[in-house]
């Protein structure tokens, strides 16, 4: 809580995003999707953690104003303390990767994928269903995926893991197990875990 307490935040329901804010990731369709559920009484003190830049940023952020959830959308500006990024995703419920459609994703696994799972941080992928991403989301069932550029299903996706306390904990458990288990700790990008260890026995 205390963490929290110390970039703003209560005990809403928090999504991060950390990295580029631009091409391949449709943010706005995350956005869009984001929109959808804050409009309910229920949601709307849902918040969104945006960490990074980008040639969309702008554009991300104006979006968010349109819609009427700039107040939702908390932009954390580019870090470049990798402690500190590490903190920001630890403090969130779910991390976002909103890929595009293009296919060449069915084989990529995002930084962002390493950094959330190593934080703890259960996954909401659009990615498609065929891809490595989407298998290990399945196989480890530490997250949800949903089609591509899909508000309506981005928006399920989250109403679901915010009303799904008990999945998202052992989804979290989970994350943080595969990473010990299967990834090498040097390239987990700027290990990650031993900086997680280390905040946990703050």
């Amino acid at each position: 809580a205390s963490l929290r307490a110390k970039y703003g935040l209560n005990d809403e329901f928090i999504l991060v995003y950390n990295g580029y804010v631009g091409k391949y990731y449709r943010l706005d369709i995350c956005i869009k999707a984001f929109a959808k559920i804050v409009e309910t009484n229920r949601f709307k003190k849902m918040k969104l953690l945006l960490i990074g830049e980008g040639e969309d940023l702008e554009k991300i952020l104006e979006l968010s104003k349109t819609l009427e959830i700039r107040e939702n959308v908390k932009y954390m500006g580019v870090k470049y303390d990798k402690r500190e990024i590490a903190e920001l995703i630890a403090l969130a419920d779910v991390g976002i990767i909103p890929y595009d459609k293009n296919p060449l994703w069915k084989n990529a696994l995002p930084a962002k994928f390493f950094e959330y799972a190593s934080c703890g941080v259960p996954v909401i992928a659009s990615v498609q269903k065929q891809s490595i991403l989407a298998e290990i989301i399945d196989r480890e069932r530490i997250g949800v995926h949903v089609e591509p550029e899909d508000i309506e299903e981005l928006a399920k996706a989250i109403k679901f893991l915010s009303s799904d306390k008990h999945f998202l904990e052992e989804a979290s458990r989970r994350a943080r197990g595969l990473i010990k288990r299967e990834f090498d700790r040097e390239k987990i990008s700027c290990k990650f875990l031993e900086m997680i260890e280390k905040l946990t026995l703050i």
